[in-house]
């Protein structure tokens, strides 16, 4: 699914949804992953400009579950080890950069 605007997190929100609920997950993991898929999909429509997102669902006999590829357009973060140590900034005042996890 293409990321070019606002308007295709929606749609993106939506299949993630129906993925989720085939999955069985609680309300509060469909929560979850939801808000984690709109996140990432605003964070690349916003700070690269555009990107993709690939929707999987895995099977692999009794675990199931989704899995998101996001791939932004964007041509990186320049100085990536710094960042990782919470010691970068941007330039726009957004604070330290952090990586956050979901398990």
């Amino acid at each position: 699914m293409p990321l070019r605007t606002d308007e295709e997190v929606v749609p993106l929100r939506h299949e993630v949804r129906e993925r989720a609920l085939a999955l069985k997950l609680t309300l509060v993991d469909q929560t979850k992953l939801v808000t984690a898929t709109s996140e990432l999909a605003r964070n690349a429509i916003q700070y690269a400009g555009d990107g993709k997102v690939q929707l999987e669902l895995l099977d692999h006999g009794l675990r199931q579950g989704v899995a998101l590829l996001f791939v932004d357009g964007g041509s990186g973060i320049a100085d990536l080890a710094l960042a990782l140590t919470n010691g970068y900034t941007t330039g726009g005042g957004l604070g330290p950069a952090q990586a956050v996890l979901w398990r």
